[in-house]
């Protein structure tokens, strides 16, 4: 009669700790989720800009290669067509071709576009890498015990990446 009282209690711990468990791998889950949704707002974003600056360089024959360049490798598919792996690869060339633009010109309008592509660059890759902090996170919390067994128990699974071509 005396272990009844053991028992429940070492129960009622594990059921505490199983549903605080969950809990928190939700919403890391529903975090990592967001930060993919924003990297490609902000890849969007930075895209856009990067093609009207583009417009206004192309009286620059020293700019227009660099320019094409940098638009051909541009990547507007959305989360539907492209995994953000894959959209987060691609955009990495685009940021190293970016960080190649010289600000030269005289131009007004292109010094503040080229000010405006600095901003939109720098916050693609704030999000980007909040993005692979979360997956670092998520991840190595849904691959370590004790918090694998819920994770299989209730279908999460670590988001790997999958790159195609």
């Amino acid at each position: 009669m005396g272990y009844i009282p053991i028992i429940v209690a070492l129960l009622g711990f594990i059921t505490l700790w199983g549903l605080v468990n969950y809990n928190s791998i939700k919403a890391k889950k529903i975090a990592l989720d967001q930060k993919a949704q924003e990297v490609y707002k902000y890849a969007m974003l930075r895209n856009a800009t990067l093609r009207q600056l583009a417009k206004i360089a192309s009286q620059d024959t020293t700019l227009t290669h660099l320019f094409h360049e940098a638009v051909n490798k541009l990547d507007d598919r959305n989360p539907e067509e492209v995994n953000i792996h894959e959209k987060i690869q691609r955009e990495h060339k685009v940021t190293e071709l970016i960080a190649e633009i010289p600000l030269i010109g005289e131009d007004e309008n292109y010094r503040k576009m080229f000010k405006q592509l600095q901003i939109a660059d720098d916050y693609y890759r704030k999000v980007a890498s909040a993005y692979a902090f979360r997956l670092k996170d998520y991840n190595g919390l849904v691959t370590r015990n004790p918090s694998k067994i819920v994770a299989s128990l209730m279908r999460f699974k670590p988001v790997e990446p999958e790159i195609s071509g």
